[in-house]
């Protein structure tokens, strides 16, 4: 099954989403900032997929984002609660595939997962 990497600063969310995901069979690996994030991905070179929140200490989602896809070729879903189209547009300008509005409703998450982790 594919790894997954959550980076987001809400205890809350890594435990829903670290939960929910674990549970439908996936590996979870966990970072708190963006800083953090860029470490994890550079020390696992297996994750398939990034579900990262934007507004986060040391460094936010769109800066990490920017940072990860020019040194891997790394899917990345932005989670926010933010779900203005400005806020979208920069996500994917910053280099996002897609972009998920919290609160998410888990089988429409456990969809977008399952197809972006799908082998080509």
């Amino acid at each position: 099954m594919a790894k997954i990497l959550i980076v987001d600063d809400s205890s809350t969310i890594i435990l829903q989403l670290e939960h929910f995901l674990e549970g439908a069979g996936y590996e979870v690996v966990v970072a708190r900032d963006g800083t953090e994030g860029i470490e994890k991905l550079e020390e696992h070179d297996n994750i398939d997929l990034v579900l990262s929140d934007i507004n986060m200490p040391k460094m936010n989602g769109f800066e990490m984002v920017k940072e990860m896809t020019t040194k891997k070729n790394v899917k990345v879903f932005m989670l926010s609660t933010e779900g203005d189209s400005r806020m979208i547009k920069k996500a994917k300008e910053a280099g996002a595939k897609g972009y998920i509005i919290k609160p998410f409703d888990h089988d429409e998450l456990l969809r977008i997962v399952g197809e972006a982790t799908k082998p080509a």
